[in-house]
């Protein structure tokens, strides 16, 4: 990290009083002009040697921004660097005006080259067709499936240790969330996450003279709320409350998982998931809030808030919706339990990955640990692409300042104070998922209770898990 200048300063003056006061000391006990004067001038080249070292002259170790850029890249030899995300719509331009353009600039030995998501790019085919990946990119989800399945993750452990780099300065639950999955290892860095929140047309608060939901609040705190704007006016059938359901499933504030790790069951059936169930259930039954099967899930309720304008509150991730330019709208930190007072969901981060592939894995780490640095989390910030997992308060307000959607608003509801711990993930998650929402669908429209729709989630999950042990 290097000493502050003034520490420097307060260094170079001890030594020089501690110098003069010696030579002075000797000129008192009548020491020859000669001795003196010889005396005297290897002090100063002494002195003069240490001021040059102070100064950044010779050889000193060099200082760098969160690890982010490690020894010095102008006279390494060039080198192409290949990466890969794992999320459809990504192009080269955008990859470059995301993340490359940064890079290159602060490693000039580094050539990015990006693939992007496609026909004859799928993850299968690099790797069949023999194409190297150095850096691999995508959400949390996405490293069991595909890294770790086709034996592209490293640990590395070894490199953080090299570099020294500090893990305390990322949000705690996404490097959890990594070291359940690498078993203890670490195969990547997370460089965003994703939270929930409320956002909320204030035009339909207005409308029927209803207070903005605050932070803080709680679930029953909400409820109420909705009742109040669910109500029908001019022949429009308003509604207090809408969300994306899977995603919530997901990252439920109550950390119940879909698989045990050990055991390779589902664990469907909990007091947990019930209770994060029957929470949802009571807004779906006010009256004029009613929904089926099929307006329970995402594209229905997305577009009650987003186009129709007729929900007044929808839970859903902290992405920055288009449509959001044509409304009145902010938005509040997501309601908590009473039994897990100020407990947010779970974080669900994104990780870039050093593979086993890359032949230059030094290069790739610093570059993964670059994503991190101050300069590229405000950078992250300002765009409010992702949010950041550096969340110290120079970054956060950054948050939203080249966006003028995020004008005025409640900043705050990006960043909660306390992330849900996530369960340990497992290759059989992706099976089991889809099974609970759709008896979740079934449930929240009255066509199931709630003990009968865990159940039969429980047991199709299950056996898409045996079916699959038996491939």
């Amino acid at each position: 990290m290097g000493f502050p200048a003034a520490n420097l300063r307060g260094a170079n003056q001890g030594t020089l009083f501690s110098c003069t006061e010696k030579v002075s000391i000797r000129n008192r006990k009548g020491l020859h002009k000669m001795t003196t004067k010889i005396i005297l001038k290897f002090s100063l080249i002494a002195l003069f040697g240490v001021l040059l070292s102070a100064c950044g002259f010779g050889k000193s170790q060099q200082t760098v921004d969160d690890q982010s850029s490690g020894e010095a890249t102008n006279k390494k030899e060039p080198i192409e660097m290949v990466f890969y995300i794992q999320a459809s719509g990504w192009t080269e331009e955008l990859f470059m005006e995301q993340y490359g353009n940064a890079i290159k600039q602060t490693f000039p030995h580094i050539m990015p080259k990006f693939i992007p998501v496609g026909k004859g790019t799928m993850m299968e085919d690099l790797i069949s067709s023999g194409q190297t990946i150095d850096i691999w990119m995508g959400s949390v989800n996405a490293i069991l499936p595909f890294p770790v399945k086709y034996d592209l993750a490293y640990d590395i452990s070894d490199l953080l240790k090299t570099h020294n780099y500090n893990m305390d300065k990322l949000e705690p639950t996404s490097i959890e969330q990594m070291r359940n999955l690498a078993g203890g290892g670490m195969y990547g860095l997370p460089y965003g996450t994703t939270t929930m929140l409320i956002k909320y047309n204030k035009d339909i608060f207005d409308k029927f003279g209803v207070p903005y939901p605050e932070d803080g609040i709680t679930w029953d705190d909400l409820y109420e709320i909705a009742k109040k704007l669910t109500r029908s006016e001019g022949g429009i059938q308003y509604r207090g409350f809408s969300m994306t359901t899977g995603h919530i499933m997901l990252l439920n504030q109550l950390s119940a998982g879909f698989v045990d790790p050990m055991t390779e069951k589902t664990t469907l059936i909990t007091n947990n998931w019930k209770q994060i169930a029957e929470n949802f259930y009571r807004f779906y039954s006010i009256p004029g809030n009613e929904v089926t099967d099929k307006t329970v899930q995402l594209e229905s309720q997305k577009r009650s808030f987003f186009q129709d304008k007729v929900s007044a509150m929808y839970i859903t991730l902290s992405n920055l919706e288009e449509e959001l330019k044509t409304m009145n709208w902010d938005a509040a930190q997501l309601p908590t339990f009473k039994t897990s007072p100020g407990v947010a969901t779970q974080s669900y981060p994104n990780y870039a990955l050093v593979t086993k592939q890359s032949k230059n894995k030094n290069d790739a780490f610093q570059v993964i640990s670059f994503l991190t640095s101050s300069d590229m989390q405000k950078q992250f910030a300002r765009k409010a692409t992702i949010v950041p997992v550096v969340m110290t308060k120079e970054v956060i307000q950054q948050f939203g300042q080249d966006v003028p959607m995020l004008s005025g608003k409640n900043m705050n509801a990006w960043f909660p104070a306390k992330m849900a711990q996530a369960p340990v993930k497992t290759k059989y998650d992706g099976l089991v998922q889809p099974m609970l929402y759709n008896e979740m669908y079934k449930y929240l429209a009255g066509m199931k209770d709630i003990n009968t729709a865990l159940r039969d989630a429980s047991e199709a999950g299950q056996k898409a898990i045996d079916s699959e042990k038996m491939k």
